[in-house]
C-alpha cells in the first residue's frame, strides 16, 4: 500500500515516549498532539525552509548553521539541548517535535517539559527536529548524536 502522508500522519500516537501517553504523568497534560494540518503549519514555518538530504536529513552546507556538537548519548544530549535552549525558556513557552516517521504525530509541549524529559526522548527516538514555535531557529538531532542548531531561512 503506497503511504499516503494525511492517511498515515500521527496513525501510531503509542510510538511516541510513555511520559506523553501516561495520563497520571502531570506533564502529560501538557503536551498537545497535532493534527496534519497544523504540524504542516509549523513544518512551512521551520522544517520545509531548509533543503532536505535523504528524506530524513537535512542538508548543511559549510556556515549554513550556527553550532553543530557530537553526544554520546541521552543524557549528554539533555546537556546539550539545555544549554542551547536555554535562551529560548524565557522567550518562547512551547516547542514543536518533529519526527522522522510519518506514524507519529508531531508535538508541542512546553519548553521546560522538553528539557526535563528530553532523555527519555532521545530514547524513544533519537533521530528529530526540535523547533521553539515562533523563534528563529531549528535543531535538528541525528541518530549518530549529531546536534546542529540553525537560523531559519526566511522566505
Amino acid at each position: 500500500m503506497k503511504v499516503n502522508p494525511a492517511r498515515d500522519y500521527g496513525s501510531r500516537p503509542d510510538y511516541l515516549p510513555e511520559f506523553m501517553q501516561d495520563s497520571e504523568v502531570s506533564e502529560a497534560c501538557q503536551i498537545v498532539m497535532l493534527s496534519y494540518e497544523e504540524s504542516h503549519v509549523l513544518e512551512e514555518a521551520s522544517l520545509n525552509r531548509f533543503v532536505a538530504f535523504r528524506s530524513s536529513e537535512l542538508h548543511w552546507e559549510e556556515g549554513s548553521y550556527t553550532i553543530r556538537r557530537l553526544c554520546d548519548d541521552g543524557n549528554d544530549l539533555a546537556l546539550v539541548l539545555r544549554e542551547m535552549l536555554a535562551p529560548c525558556v524565557e522567550e518562547y513557552d512551547h516547542v514543536a517535535i518533529f519526527w522522522p516517521n510519518l506514524l507519529l504525530p508531531t508535538v508541542t509541549l512546553p519548553v521546560r517539559v522538553f528539557i526535563d524529559r528530553v532523555a527519555e526522548i532521545w530514547d524513544t527516538d533519537p533521530q528529530f527536529w526540535l523547533y521553539p514555535v515562533g523563534g528563529p531557529i531549528l535543531i535538528e538531532c541525528l541518530v549518530d548524536g549529531q546536534v546542529t542548531v540553525a537560523t531559519i531561512p526566511s522566505t
